[in-house]
């Protein structure tokens, strides 16, 4: 990804929701694309990221997240375009 200047402003809870080992972030982030004078069709983007972070046991957590772009780089269209994942982290 070819980026000319990127930006991310974000926050992050401990202990969210009132539990002692879970955290939850939210981010606004930022890509601006150099005119590359090709006629290239990626464009800036910006978005939003959120995420929660919460212990099921001293070794293990579970991380739901959601990204919403609300203008991709890659689409020609202005609708937003939503990502979700879920991560589950093992600590040996």
């Amino acid at each position: 990804m070819n980026v000319e200047q990127a930006a991310f402003v974000g926050i992050t809870a401990l202990s969210a929701f009132g539990w002692r080992d879970d955290n939850a972030s939210v981010a606004f982030f930022f890509y601006q694309r150099p005119a590359d004078g090709q006629g290239s069709t990626l464009r800036d983007e910006w978005g939003l990221e959120a995420f929660w972070c919460f212990q099921l046991t001293p070794q293990l957590d579970l991380t739901p997240s959601a990204v919403f772009y609300l203008r991709s780089g890659r689409v020609s269209q202005d609708d937003p375009v939503a990502i979700f994942g879920l991560r589950l982290r093992y600590i040996l």
